[in-house]
């Protein structure tokens, strides 16, 4: 299908997050119930309803919901290997650059209080 060329060069991309639960067949016939797949609310209309190949329930996964911010010794660790970058990065000024750098702990509890704020923002941009 990802060789495929369409009208004004267009082409077919394949979602490598999408996870069928059924197979590819079931999913056309619910776009040709729908008439065009880019009808959006017949599809959504035809989620819940049985299918006239198979009898099959057209449903998807749901993306799980987003968490706090988790403090984990990865996040942790990494954050260390960028503070040792940046005194690295400049070996004439690391006792300027180390007076700037907070602990991780510090940091942590940064990123815990701005979660929430930037996962608004993030939600708003995709939004748009």
């Amino acid at each position: 299908m990802g060789a495929l060329e369409l009208p004004l060069g267009m082409g077919i991309e394949r979602d490598i997050l999408f996870e069928g639960e059924y197979p590819l067949s079931v999913y056309a016939q619910a776009a040709r119930t729908a008439g065009t797949d880019r009808d959006r609310r017949t599809i959504a209309a035809c989620r819940g309803r049985r299918l006239a190949t198979g009898g099959a329930v057209m449903r998807f996964r749901r993306w799980p919901r987003p968490t706090t911010c988790e403090d984990t010794p990865r996040k942790r660790a990494a954050y260390l290997r960028k503070q040792h970058c940046e005194c690295e990065s400049l070996p004439l000024f690391t006792a300027i650059v180390q007076v700037h750098q907070h602990d991780v702990e510090t940091e942590m509890a940064q990123r815990a209080e701005r979660w929430g704020e930037d996962e608004r923002n993030s939600r708003t941009a995709r939004a748009a």
